[in-house]
């Protein structure tokens, strides 16, 4: 008899390189994720890396080592981009993909 394997649902998680963990997970939660998990120091671990989730949206902030490169670009793509743009008073841009805001995480390089 064959047993039947659970598959977990494929998600995306990107790891974002950053400079300051209470920072940057502070305003990804002005960006209305969640801290999942954060763990700072022990065993293999010398650096302090978080994940944030918003639905089931993860993201995987790392603390950036010395001479890594930079914290990369994100793509977030959200029902109602309004709220977010209050948040944070920015401008909404239309184009060809619909309402979007332009954000540069503090904690980026």
């Amino acid at each position: 008899m064959r047993s039947k394997q659970t598959v977990s649902k494929e998600a995306l998680a990107p790891v974002l390189r950053i400079s300051n963990a209470e920072a940057a997970i502070a305003w990804y939660q002005r960006l209305g994720f969640v801290l999942e998990f954060e763990h700072s120091s022990g065993p293999g671990l010398n650096r302090t890396m978080a994940i944030v989730k918003r639905g089931d949206l993860p993201l995987i902030l790392l603390d950036q080592g010395e001479g890594e490169g930079s914290s990369g670009i994100l793509y977030l793509r959200v029902a109602d981009v309004t709220p977010i743009a209050t948040e944070f008073k920015a401008l909404i841009h239309n184009s060809v993909f619909g309402p979007h805001i332009e954000l540069t995480a503090p904690t980026a390089t």
